[in-house]
């Protein structure tokens, strides 16, 4: 029995669910009842892995909130507006069904007059210790010599069918992608999650990854997210799915938009 199936037993095939250590909620650092390298391992060799109640779901209400009510500036997504908080909204439609409904917000967490940065950062920075245990890598949210900078987002679907169709990205320099859920199924939104195409077949997380939990995932695995209560009307007031996630910087070390 490989891996994969032996680490979700109890689950499904090609997932695994952990819940949190009890002091992680108020610790500075994440873990798990399982350990970290144990869960990387897993999640390289291509099972999804989430870890349950990791942070408040008050303090995930009170993020999405602020990052909701906050007027930020629309750009496109590019990599030349990093030093202030931003927002893009994406609807891309394909015969005749849509592909791509959300809005990502950049979170400049490194700018102390930054209103959005500053009250995300202290989650933000868990994040990333932890990603950093995950993968080995030393990214931090500050770019330095041979290392750009991690770049934080908040991802909102919203309801009446928020959704992006199955994508994929390079492995490096992410390696593992982490969604924190910010939103709580049931309450917030009733049906829409994430799905990967493990190798042991289409995994959804929906019923799984809930409001606080860590969802992980090799970054090159092909994935998608499910349409966000389909059939309402859409409505950009911040009800429906809100996460949270980091990512490694792709562009070269020479790239002129730096």
């Amino acid at each position: 029995m490989n891996i994969i199936q032996s680490m979700a037993r109890g689950t499904m095939d090609g997932l695994l669910v952990v819940n949190a250590q009890r002091s992680s909620a108020s610790a500075s650092s994440i873990e798990a009842t399982v350990p970290t390298q144990k869960i990387a391992d897993a999640v390289m060799a291509g099972s999804v892995a989430i870890i349950k109640n990791v942070f408040d779901p008050d303090e995930m209400r009170e993020l999405r909130s602020i990052v909701n009510a906050t007027s930020l500036p629309i750009c496109e997504p590019t990599f030349g507006h990093d030093e202030r908080s931003w927002r893009d909204r994406r609807e891309v439609w394909v015969n005749p069904e849509t592909e791509v409904l959300y809005e990502a917000s950049f979170l400049a967490v490194t700018n102390p007059d930054d209103e959005v940065g500053c009250a995300t950062r202290a989650i933000v920075e868990r994040l990333a210790a932890f990603w950093r245990s995950l993968t080995g890598h030393d990214h931090t949210l500050v770019s330095r010599a041979g290392r750009r900078a991690l770049r934080p987002w908040t991802l909102y679907y919203p309801a009446g069918g928020g959704c992006f169709g199955w994508h994929e990205h390079g492995l490096e320099p992410t390696r593992i992608g982490l969604i924190l859920a910010l939103s709580q199924i049931g309450v917030d939104f009733r049906s829409g999650g994430t799905e990967f195409q493990t190798p042991l077949g289409v995994v959804n997380v929906e019923r799984h990854h809930d409001i606080g939990d860590i969802c992980m995932f090799r970054y090159d695995m092909p994935h998608r997210v499910v349409p966000v209560d389909p059939g309402r009307e859409v409505r950009w007031d911040g009800s429906g799915r809100w996460t949270l996630v980091i990512q490694g910087d792709p562009r070269p070390l020479d790239d002129p938009t730096s």
